[in-house]
């Protein structure tokens, strides 16, 4: 394309404004990776900037990118599912080459090897005796009160961390954005309130059963797989056309049972 000396000149003035013009700091990426302590990389692990609306979630290599515009020192932390969460601190410079690596811990197996045990089927459906019962037996996956604290969650996908099989989910609740749980890729995933369905909204509202907080729950039990579900909650799981799905009960302080 031709110029001519018009407006070549136009181009020269345009160029000069927008560079005297003040101009916001364009976002730096700062990029990094998530492993495991053997080095391998760990997908779908979540890794927010404390204090910003900065949080993304590591590509199929455990790699990310996080888009920032000032230098400073910033906190992060990293959470997945079934590993130990932690925060660092890090110092940012526009054009820092230096890539970070965040290694994540494991969770270790606290749960008693599955036992088959027919009396778990006697075991209250609706009640926290229920659940005493069934851990007991040892056929899923339980956490009671004192685990719960021990986790201190800020979100109520954080009760899970440890578990095998799930994964962390952002939705809109009645409280703004909050992390959920969901089944794993081509899974379902049902969900009991003290061994009842949840409870249905009325239109455009949230139902409310999200409206519950972590420190309203007192206990946990989940099954991944449909042997381990105790028969009287397997008719929960039972979805038509499709394989059986996951289940997790939980247990709320000061829930009411409904008729």
């Amino acid at each position: 394309m031709r110029l001519t000396s018009t407006a070549l000149t136009l181009a020269c003035v345009a160029s000069l404004v927008m560079t005297l013009a003040p101009r916001r700091a364009a976002a730096q990426p700062v990029r990094g990776s998530v492993v495991d302590t053997l080095g391998r990389p760990l997908p779908e692990s979540d890794v927010i900037v404390v204090n910003t609306q900065i949080s993304v979630r590591t590509d199929a290599e455990g790699r990310f990118a996080l888009p920032l515009e000032r230098a400073g020192t910033y906190e992060i932390r990293v959470r997945k599912i079934g590993y130990i969460s932690f925060g660092a601190s890090f110092y940012f410079r526009p054009g820092m080459p230096e890539e970070l690596v965040l290694v994540m811990t494991q969770f270790s197996n606290m749960l008693d090897t599955v036992r088959a045990i027919a009396d778990a089927d006697r075991c209250a459906t609706t009640t926290l005796e229920g659940f005493e019962c069934r851990r007991q037996a040892g056929l899923g996956y339980f956490r009671d009160a004192g685990t719960l604290r021990s986790l201190r969650s800020d979100h109520w996908a954080d009760m899970f961390e440890g578990m095998p099989g799930l994964r962390r989910n952002m939705v809109l609740g009645p409280m703004g954005r909050e992390w959920r749980i969901m089944a794993r890729p081509s899974r379902c995933l049902v969900e009991l309130w003290n061994g009842q369905p949840p409870m249905l909204a009325q239109p455009g509202d949230f139902p409310p059963d999200m409206r519950w907080r972590p420190n309203d729950v007192v206990a946990i039990e989940y099954y991944d797989e449909f042997v381990k579900v105790p028969s009287r909650y397997r008719s929960y799981v039972l979805v038509q056309g499709q394989q059986p799905c996951e289940l997790v009960i939980y247990w709320l302080r000061g829930a009411t049972k409904r008729d």
